[in-house]
C-alpha cells in the first residue's frame, strides 16, 4: 500500500517504477545469496548487522528522495535493500540451523514459522490502515531511520547488559 502511493508522489509519470524497484530488490538479494554461498561459515553479527545497515540506509535514503528524482538512484537503493534482505535470509537460516539443539529443531522452526506468518499477516494490515498519501514519504524515512537506529543502538545496549551481568 505505501510503496505505490509513495512512488506516485516521487515519479507520477513512471507507473512501472514499483515493478522496477521490486526487481532491483530481488536482484540484490540473489546476488548477495550467491556471494554468501562462496563462504564456508558466516558471522551472525556481521550478517545481521550488515542487513540492518543495508536495509536501513536504503529505506532512509529512499525516504529522502524528492519529487522528480531520477530513476537510477531509486533502483540503486532498491538493490541495497535487496543486499540487506539476502544477508538477512542467509544469516537467519544459518543461525537457526547451527544454534538450535537437535532435539529442539522442530519446535524452534515451528515457532519461527509462526512468528513470521503473524508478521506477514499483521504488517500489511497495519500499513494499509496507516497509509495516508501525504504521510507515506515520512513513514518510509522513519522506517529506515528506525531500522538504522536498531543496528547502531544494539552494541551499546548489549555491552551494558554484559557489564551488568558480569558485575552481579
Amino acid at each position: 500500500m505505501q510503496g505505490p502511493s509513495w512512488l506516485r508522489q516521487i515519479r507520477p509519470d513512471q507507473e512501472t517504477l514499483l515493478g522496477w524497484l521490486i526487481s532491483a530488490i530481488g536482484v540484490g538479494s540473489v546476488l548477495m545469496i550467491a556471494v554468501l554461498n562462496c563462504f564456508k561459515s558466516l558471522s551472525p553479527e556481521k550478517g545481521l548487522g550488515g542487513e540492518c545497515i543495508y536495509i536501513g540506509a536504503g529505506m532512509g535514503l529512499l525516504g529522502c528522495t524528492q519529487a522528480g528524482s531520477a530513476v537510477w538512484p531509486i533502483l540503486f537503493l532498491g538493490g541495497s535493500i535487496g543486499i540487506g534482505n539476502g544477508l538477512y535470509m542467509v544469516t537467519y537460516n544459518y543461525m537457526l540451523q547451527t544454534e538450535t539443539p537437535l532435539h529442539l529443531t522442530g519446535r524452534v522452526f515451528s515457532i519461527q514459522n509462526m512468528m513470521m506468518s503473524c508478521v506477514m499477516l499483521i504488517a500489511p494490515l497495519l500499513g494499509g490502515a496507516a497509509d495516508f498519501p501525504l504521510w507515506s514519504k515520512r513513514r518510509v524515512l522513519a522506517g529506515g531511520a528506525g531500522h538504522w537506529r536498531n543496528w547502531t543502538g544494539r552494541p551499546f545496549l548489549w555491552s551494558q547488559d554484559v557489564a551488568r551481568s558480569k558485575s552481579v
